[in-house]
């Protein structure tokens, strides 16, 4: 029953959070141009994640502690640097980065910290593995389309195995810095290439 109310709490603050970048009927509420409302998620996408790592610091501290893994934002960074020269999106390239930065920051702290921590404490690791796995994939495909006959997607399975992946990886190394440098790099190089 309690790992059903988290997984009820996540998909709640996942869809009022990521969901507002993805569903472009929820985008579609706020006023002003694309520009305007990327912009306006960022900045609140931003203050809920400063404000559930300063208000649940100490549980923070579990997946956010220094780190050897930290030396790994030099991916990121280098894509950035490439960005510069090949973007062609229909943001500005440095909204886009400060987007990409501050919404895959927030789903792997959001997942991969806090609720796959506190999943864990209530389960084994394999059955945490799993869970947030299927949340992972899940919240991409309920935030992408209303047709939840997506589930039987391709897209989904890669998304489900990709969110196993990410699962596993912040068991080995304690953090999420790991899962997070491949999230945001993997984005940042299909928009490079």
């Amino acid at each position: 029953a309690k790992i059903i109310g988290l997984c009820v709490l996540w998909i709640a603050t996942w869809l009022f959070t990521q969901g507002l970048y993805m569903n472009e009927s929820l985008r579609g509420l706020l006023p002003g141009s694309n520009e305007l409302q990327v912009l306006a998620i960022t900045g609140y996408v931003a203050l809920v994640m400063c404000v559930a790592v300063t208000v649940l610091h100490k549980e923070a501290k579990e997946f956010m502690s220094a780190s050897k893994w930290m030396l790994l934002y030099v991916l990121p960074l280098a894509c950035v640097a490439l960005l510069q020269f090949k973007y062609q999106g229909p943001l500005p390239v440095w909204l886009f980065i400060v987007m990409i930065v501050v919404s895959v920051t927030w789903q792997d702290v959001l997942t991969f910290g806090f609720f796959q921590g506190r999943v864990r404490r209530l389960t084994s690791m394999l059955n945490t593995i799993l869970v947030v796995g299927f949340l992972f994939g899940f919240g991409h495909v309920v935030a992408l389309t209303s047709d939840m006959s997506q589930i039987a997607s391709p897209g989904f399975y890669l998304l489900l195995v990709v969110g196993i992946l990410f699962a596993w990886l912040r068991e080995k190394t304690s953090n999420i810095y790991v899962i997070n440098v491949l999230h945001m790099t993997f984005l940042l190089v299909t928009m490079v290439s």
